[in-house]
């Protein structure tokens, strides 16, 4: 069975037999439910020792043929082609310390699949990296300005690299890959709704595949401070506590000699969430920044369909 044909929502976990290279995946669940997601915009913010970090998560459905016009050549790999007529897209902006962060995603609603992952930087660093998912692995293509070049568009900046980066390969076990901005969907649609609920996805983040388990491990009453719209409702301000689901999140390389580069929303490592049960949108985010420590990444605004 080829990649292309295995189902994208795959609960995978990879057991490494010592000596023997062996792996398993559990049952995979059923197609993900795009109609659960109700929401299209959220807005966060985190504060610590002097600074503050805002976030905007944006998503939006459009047809597969406007899409595939914004992806890049997959070099040796053959690129993944759309299944369907649609594909969903997740934006996140992020703004710290004279430093914006864009990231885009391409995916397949009902499976998950990432198919493009753009990040651009702009302010005190300019980069471009866009990672084309294919069906032997991710191909990436960097790009950064030369002096004077910072004001032209990522497309005319002389500095480029490319590099392909290889699934790791199983006998017997078909890889489908997400992408850490995948999340804020997954949430939405995996049956994620009482403790002991958990979901086993790979996902490339930067340069290797990781297991990312989500676990839900208990509820916990919780003060929310955020802005509603949308949805016919008008706007009002939310001011409320409530029964949150406390959600794990752990990532691990799939080759145990490798360190895991698994990195959400600038969290690394482990990190935790409190589930909105009732909108399936995270109310709080925590995790570890470098040289910051832990950090609390709050929810500010949610905005309806």
């Amino acid at each position: 069975m080829s990649k292309r044909k295995a189902l994208a929502t795959v609960v995978l976990v990879a057991i490494l037999a010592a000596g023997a290279g062996l792996a398993t995946h559990a049952r995979p669940p059923a197609a993900f439910d795009p109609s659960r997601v109700i929401w299209s915009a959220l807005e966060y913010r985190a504060s610590k020792l002097g600074f503050s970090t805002t976030s905007k998560v944006s998503i939006d459905a459009l047809p597969s043929g406007q899409a595939v016009l914004d992806f890049i050549d997959a070099g040796e790999f053959t690129g993944l082609a759309p299944r369907g007529e649609e594909l969903w897209w997740i934006r996140v902006d992020s703004s710290l310390l004279g430093r914006d962060t864009a990231t885009s995603l391409w995916f397949d609603p009902v499976r998950a699949e990432a198919y493009q992952a753009v990040q651009q930087t702009t302010g005190k660093r300019h980069r471009y990296r866009a990672y084309r998912f294919a069906e032997e692995g991710v191909f990436s293509l960097l790009r950064k300005p030369k002096d004077g070049e910072e004001s032209q568009v990522p497309g005319h900046w002389s500095d480029s690299k490319t590099q392909a980066f290889p699934h790791p390969q199983w006998a017997g076990t078909d890889l489908l890959v997400a992408s850490p901005s995948a999340l804020f969907y997954i949430l939405s649609v995996a049956d994620l709704s009482r403790p002991g609920n958990h979901i086993e996805l790979p996902v490339f983040s930067r340069t290797d595949v990781n297991l990312m388990k989500i676990k839900v491990v208990k509820t916990e009453r919780v003060k929310v401070d955020y802005t509603l719209s949308g949805g016919g409702q008008g706007e009002r301000r939310v001011r409320d506590r409530v029964e949150a689901l406390c959600l794990t999140l752990s990532a691990r390389p799939f080759d145990e000699r490798s360190k895991s580069d698994f990195q959400l929303m600038g969290l690394e490592g482990d990190v935790e969430i409190l589930l909105d049960p009732r909108h399936r949108v995270p109310l709080e985010i925590e995790g570890r920044v470098p040289r910051a420590g832990k950090v609390t990444i709050r929810l500010q605004g949610l905005t309806l369909k």
